[in-house]
Parts: C-alpha cells; structure tokens; sequence
C-alpha cells in the first residue's frame, strides 16, 4: 500500500530517496565525533599530561597513539655540541612523559612520538608506550641510556 502510494507520487520517493542519502552522508561526517567521543589510554593520559607540562609543549593523541611537539628553548644556536643537547633533552621529555604519566595507562598507548623543534635541528624519535613507561622505574643514567638506545628510534634533520 505504501509503495502504491510512492509510485502515485514520484516526486515525493525521489524527495525520500535524497533525504535517505542526505542523512547517510551527514551520518559519515558526524562520525567524527564518534571518533573523540571514544575513550582510549591516549585521551586518559593527555587530560593528566596537559595540567603539568610547560607551555612550550603541545600534546595530543592520534587514535592510541601519544604525540608531543617541543620547542627547545634553552640551546645556543650555534653551540658545537647542539646534537648531543638535543638527544640529551630528548631523554630528559621522555623520562618526564614517564612521571607524569599513569604506568598502567601509558603502557596501554601504542606509540610514543616526540618532535623537537630548534632553530638549527629537529630531532624526532618514537617508541611504544609500554617501553616508555618502564622508563620510571630507571635510576642510573647508564641504565636509561641503554634502555633508550634499544628502545627508541631516532631521526635528527638539520634545518
């Protein structure tokens, strides 16, 4: 009967047809909101990690994945020892990640990703979170040194 009624009237089953699509269209870009709305251990931890980083950071997750972007600030441009500096404060913002980070939560992200921005250099590592997190329980620089050259993977781009 209802189709009768369709046929009787095209204008209006093509209108139906186009509000159809319409509304599965909208439902594809609304789902967006659906993807933030999604908890995961990235979003668990950022809310921890923003109250206490400096203002020169800037966090934020990509789906479980953890990504910080860091202007270095206190390197001389033109300091002879500039790279070893950098991976020196890389170490140092990945051990901060570390503490102030939730272990159970932090290990649960996929991957880690640091960028950090100087004037001459930008220095970009990644690691598992899980690998991250066992940083805290690290004393001896030795001991941190190693674990970070097993663990983390870096690349440094001249600029």
């Amino acid at each position: 009967m209802f189709v009768n009624f369709l046929m009787k009237k095209p204008i209006l089953m093509i209108g139906l047809l186009m509000f159809s699509i319409f509304l599965m269209n909208a439902w594809d870009k609304l789902g967006f909101l659906k993807r933030d709305l999604q908890t995961t251990a990235c979003h668990g931890n950022l809310s921890k990690l923003e109250k206490n980083l400096p203002e020169t950071w800037k966090v934020y997750c990509e789906g479980n994945n953890l990504a910080a972007e860091i202007k270095v600030l206190g390197i001389e441009a033109n300091d002879k020892q500039l790279k070893e500096k950098m991976y020196r404060s890389l170490a140092n913002h990945l051990m901060t990640i570390s503490t102030l980070s939730q272990p159970d939560l932090l290990e649960k992200i996929m991957m880690v990703r640091l960028r950090l921005d100087h004037p001459k250099l930008q220095v970009n590592a990644i690691s598992e979170g899980r690998y991250v997190a066992k940083l805290i329980g690290l004393k001896s620089q030795s001991h941190i040194a190693e674990h970070l050259q097993q663990t983390v993977q870096v690349n440094d781009v001249a600029k």
